[in-house]
């Protein structure tokens, strides 16, 4: 499928609508931002609205069932799994959110070829990030398996985050090959479990990845309201595992990263993954 080629037009608003989310959640949503604000600062309250024409600030597009739960305590302990393809601005992501300068890779071969482990910077100290190897378009290599499936299965998991770069072309086909190989690790039964670990055939409770789409500046694809959610729509229906969307570039702020992604992972439920 073609998309228009992007256009200088910005989005101005996004919120949920009342089609896809209920107002109570609507409610829970101010709830979270408050409890946020209050206990962390005004500046990491999760973005209802999206800036125009703002490169520090991403676009967010949350999944209709944020938030699951209310946020947990500060301090409490988060773990966040990063996956992500070679190129995409993974370890980028990770360096920014967590004060570091690990390399980074080019499209062509990944940096990060075992699991790394990095805080993220005050007042999300207790948030751990763990990076993992980056996929190519056809999926992880056979040597790099072990450190996803470490990182997947030795502590419990709070969010998981896949970054992709968004194509330079206007054609949503490249994207949905980019996402393809994380589409291979969750239609594994691993991730078609409840909260609680047991197999669920509504999609709703399976484990959600806050996806994170790279390159914002640079891509092909037109970026104005209308088309970016139809764009949101597209990729929710041909991959049900997509949760909240982030599209980002390379000036956002670490404030914006911390409020949207370590946010929406402390409003998440815990889950225990295990990988026969």
């Amino acid at each position: 499928a073609a998309l228009p080629k992007a256009s200088a037009e910005a989005i101005i608003v996004h919120l949920p609508s009342s089609s896809q989310m209920a107002s109570n959640t609507c409610a829970a949503c101010l709830e979270v931002c408050t409890r946020i604000s209050n206990e962390l600062g005004a500046q990491f309250k999760p973005p209802l609205t999206n800036a125009k024409g703002d490169a520090t600030k991403g676009y967010i597009f949350w999944d209709k069932h944020f938030p699951k739960a209310q946020p947990t305590p500060r301090g409490q302990k988060l773990n966040l799994v990063v996956m992500g393809t070679q190129g995409s601005g993974k370890t980028t992501l990770f360096n920014k959110m967590c004060d570091m300068d690990c390399p980074t890779s080019s499209a062509m071969a990944t940096c990060t070829r075992t699991r790394t482990f990095g805080r993220c910077i005050r007042p999300f100290e207790s948030c751990l990030l763990i990076d993992t190897p980056g996929m190519g378009t056809t999926g992880i290599e056979h040597s790099d398996t072990f450190e996803l499936r470490q990182a997947l299965t030795l502590q419990h998991v709070n969010q998981l985050v896949e970054v992709a770069a968004l194509p330079n072309v206007p054609r949503l086909g490249e994207l949905l090959t980019t996402l393809k190989p994380i589409d291979n690790i969750m239609s594994c039964d691993t991730f078609k479990t409840d909260p609680d670990g047991h197999f669920t055939p509504n999609a709703e409770e399976r484990a959600k990845v806050f996806l994170v789409l790279t390159r914002r500046d640079d891509t092909g694809i037109d970026m104005s309201l209308s088309n970016v959610e139809e764009l949101v729509r597209q990729l929710r229906d041909e991959y049900p595992w997509i949760g909240t969307i982030a599209i980002i570039e390379r000036q956002v702020e670490v404030t914006w990263l911390l409020s949207t992604i370590v946010v929406s992972a402390m409003c998440e439920p815990v889950r225990e993954f295990t990988i026969p």
